[in-house]
């Protein structure tokens, strides 16, 4: 559509001229005044008209008051570089063409297009003008163009046309080139207008296309710069600017160092990374990378597939397929012989390694949606969006599901019993992967390090000692079968039959298979295997641990390896509940060869032998598929702590929890009692909800004031004078415990320290007792078992609690020692 200027202009054209043309006839009544304001009542007609999808042309009012027959316009031209003023001249000309031959053009039946090629049939201005001659057939009985090419400059389209007009009844009329579908000739004349503006548009392509690759071939730029480049002047021996024959400044690309780093990170994103071409794009639009936040897939597909980064520029990969009638273009890619190619090595940003990885990842992903392809790879090996993906006991692969908020799984068998599957229910996504990667972690233990050591070494130690295999007689083998081959080829020749096929076939798979085993041979013969020490077995196993807390994308194809082929399967306990169990074999040899490798490790070649010669330490795992609340799994190490002479505060401080829930915690340990946590989201009455404004306050003080306690503790202070100063300054009340944990907030480090080894934490006190001072207190209780706190913290110096924690850490060793002598 022109924009706004173009059609104000043309307005105020369609007005004078209308006005100069019929002002002293009837039709003068039909016009209103030439005024910009109602220049711009014709534009808002014009735009919506143009912009209504449901527009549909309606009989104009002038046809009721005159006689004079009606005729409609259309105006284009081509691109937006040709001269706006176009439409107007255009307009002035079919306006004095239509009164010479005695028509009136109302304003509803001017139609045109801005900056639209006439290749295409799809303009909106062009399908409003012939929906216009269609529905008026016979009403509208002149249309009149500037010229045959202003319509269109497709010959089909052309000669569409001109039959559209002959069977609506209508005259088309050229005011340039003289065209009249009324003349006997006309239709001769139209094929051959028709052909001449076809064959301009295809000159013009081709002297495009050929100024184009003179320019590539010559080291021009003929392309604005890709993502990761930059334009910048050629400069002269002094530095100046370089300028043409045409006075515009020559420029070169170059690499645009603030882009570099991001265009390395999205294929090391994609390749290392795994992650998939949308999640780059996300990535990109979070960090507004090249300023801009409308990164897409298909962007990154095209960064990570462009040529020019590995220092090689490509010109005519794909070429456009198009379509004269819908104005759709296909793209067909051509074969890669017939690119023209240049190199531009100072244009390098990824090396060939990187690029090739990359494009094998693509032509991985799209195998693996390729629907047609046999043996595809899963669409999950390349990109995961689980770590694990197990199969019901049925042989059945689980799906993925949603049972409210989170992704589950379940068994698509299960609901028709097929294969007699039983299994019901959903099971969290979240609960089977955490289950089966805390049993891994689990099973990554000094005893585990030891047992691989060993049966490693076991195993290296007798293939050292395995003697050398003669290679002579599998070599004459298979030089005798390809003789057998050769001469059962020739045979084949000259007198075919089916058995002389089967027998070919025969020796050639024989002869693969020799092939095989003796390449196996000496792959192992070239490698000599070396013992492992203690070092490098841990190193392995740290790196698995390290993959098991890495991204989903990255750990999950190894995990894969790892555990194999998980089945899960479902039982009914007696309180008539599922129970979800997991059954897996856990194989670290194949994990560790392909780690190892990619971290260049010395023992990598001894892994990679393990491997190759089918070593395996297989170790059996059932795990229940249920989750352990956070409480139970700490709460073992709580009571531990605590009957070691930990305190309460230490423990909070520890484990990041507040005191309550401690004590409500050890509470659980000691009696078994389950905790009554309140649901969240749960509304509470009107009495409780005033404390708990209280304690929330009470909560936030430590978080507030936690820096401020600490630092003022560092200078001296005691909690008591902190408080008052608290007090008198911020006008806050402040409890003892509060303060304590406030600190035990801000600087931790002691009040863990403490609760490791049991001792009160030092909380920067110049109070702390010594080891001699712990020593005397012992003795005391040893020798005066019934005696008072008060009484021993008076002869050693210290208060009561200090001889009370000592006091429970004694009975907790002895509990521990009586445990220890009953096993």
């Amino acid at each position: 559509m022109p924009d706004n200027s173009a059609l104000l202009a043309l307005a105020k054209t369609y007005l004078e001229t209308q006005l100069r043309l019929y002002g002293s006839v009837e039709l003068s009544r039909l016009l209103p005044r030439a005024d910009k304001q109602t220049a711009a009542c014709l534009v808002d007609e014009f735009r919506n008209a143009f912009l209504d999808l449901d527009w549909r042309p309606s009989s104009p009012l002038e046809t009721s008051l005159t006689l004079t027959p009606v005729a409609a316009v259309y105006l284009r031209y081509s691109c937006d570089k040709s001269n706006p003023r176009s439409l107007d001249q255009q307009l002035r000309n079919c306006l004095e063409k239509a009164a010479q031959l005695g028509h009136w053009v109302p304003w509803d039946l001017v139609f045109a297009d801005a900056a639209v090629s006439g290749t295409s049939a799809a303009r909106r201005g062009y399908q409003m003008a012939k929906a216009a001659i269609e529905v008026e057939s016979g009403r509208i009985g002149l249309v009149l163009i500037d010229e045959i090419g202003r319509a269109a400059r497709d010959a089909i389209e052309t000669l569409k046309l001109g039959r559209l007009m002959d069977n609506c009844g209508s005259r088309l009329v050229g005011c340039t080139d003289g065209f009249d579908s009324s003349h006997a000739h006309s239709k001769m004349m139209l094929s051959m207008f028709a052909m001449v503006h076809e064959h301009f548009v295809d000159q013009l392509r081709g002297k495009v296309r050929r100024g184009t690759d003179d320019a590539f071939r010559m080291g021009n730029n003929i392309r604005p710069p890709s993502f990761g480049y930059k334009l910048v002047p050629c400069l002269d021996a002094e530095g100046c600017p370089i300028v043409d024959t045409k006075g515009r400044v020559d420029v070169q690309k170059v690499v645009d160092d603030e882009h570099v780093e991001w265009v390395i990170k999205a294929f090391e994103m994609y390749v290392d990374g795994r992650k998939s071409p949308s999640k780059i794009a996300a990535f990109f639009n979070d960090h507004e990378v090249g300023g801009r936040k409308t990164w897409d897939g298909p962007n990154v597909t095209q960064l990570l597939t462009r040529r020019t980064y590995i220092g090689e520029e490509v010109e005519g990969m794909t070429r456009n397929c198009f379509d004269s009638e819908s104005g759709k273009r296909t793209t067909i890619k051509v074969p890669e012989s017939e690119w023209k190619r240049r190199d531009v090595p100072h244009l390098r940003i990824i090396s060939d390694e990187m690029f090739e990885a990359a494009q094998a990842r693509r032509r991985q992903c799209r195998d693996a949606h390729d629907t047609k392809l046999k043996n595809a790879p899963a669409r999950t090996s390349v990109y995961s969006n689980l770590l694990i993906r197990p199969v019901c006991s049925c042989g059945t692969r689980l799906l993925i599901g949603r049972t409210g908020e989170h992704k589950s799984l379940f068994c698509p068998s299960a609901k028709d019993h097929k294969h007699k599957c039983q299994m019901g229910g959903y099971k969290s996504v979240r609960i089977i992967e955490s289950c089966i990667l805390d049993h891994v972690r689990s099973s990554l233990t000094p005893a585990c390090e030891q047992e691989v050591l060993e049966r490693a070494n076991k195993f290296l130690a007798d293939e050292i000692k395995k003697p050398v295999k003669d290679t002579k007689p599998l070599e004459r083998t298979i030089k005798e079968l390809k003789k057998k081959v050769a001469l059962y080829l020739d045979k084949f020749e000259e007198n075919p039959s089916e058995a002389a096929i089967s027998r070919v076939n025969a020796y050639e798979r024989t002869l693969k298979e020799r092939e095989a085993e003796l390449r196996d041979i000496q792959s192992r013969q070239l490698s000599t295997p070396v013992l492992l020490d203690a070092e490098a077995v841990s190193k392995a196993l740290d790196q698995i641990r390290q993959l098991l807390n890495s991204d989903k994308e990255i750990a999950a194809p190894i995990i894969e390896k790892m555990v194999g082929q998980v089945v899960v399967s479902q039982t009914i306990n007696a309180a008539k509940k599922r129970v979800w169990t997991a059954k897996f074999a856990i194989n670290l040899i194949p994990v560790i060869a392909e780690l190892t490798a990619r971290s260049q490790c010395l023992n990598a070649p001894t892994w990679e032998y393990l491997h190759l010669s089918d070593w395996t330490l297989l170790t059996e795992a059932i795990v229940p598929l249920e989750t352990v609340p956070p409480y139970v799994q700490i709460a073992p190490e709580l009571l531990r702590l605590h009957r070691s002479g930990a305190s309460i505060e230490s423990l909070a401080a520890t484990f990041k929890k507040t005191a309550s829930v401690i004590r409500t915690i050890l509470k659980f340990a000691q009696t078994g009692e389950k905790p009554q946590w309140e649901p969240k989201g749960k509304k509470r009455d009107r009495k409780k909800k005033g404390r708990e404004k209280e304690s929330d306050k009470v909560e936030c003080k430590y978080l507030q004031f936690g820096e401020l306690i600490a630092e003022r503790r560092e200078l001296g202070e005691t909690f008591r004078e902190i408080r008052n100063f608290i007090a008198n300054e911020y006008g806050v009340k402040m409890s003892h415990p509060t303060a304590v944990r406030a600190y035990d907030h801000a600087r931790p480090a002691a009040a863990i320290a403490a609760a490791a080894s049991g001792r009160m934490p030092s909380r920067n006190s110049k109070n702390v007792l010594r080891p001699e001072q712990y020593d005397e207190i012992r003795r005391l209780l040893c020798l005066q078992p019934r005696v008072k706190y008060a009484d021993i913290a008076a002869q050693v110096g210290c208060s009561a609690a200090a001889v009370s924690s000592e006091k429970r850490r004694m009975t907790a060793e002895t509990n521990d020692e009586a445990k220890r002598a009953d096993k």
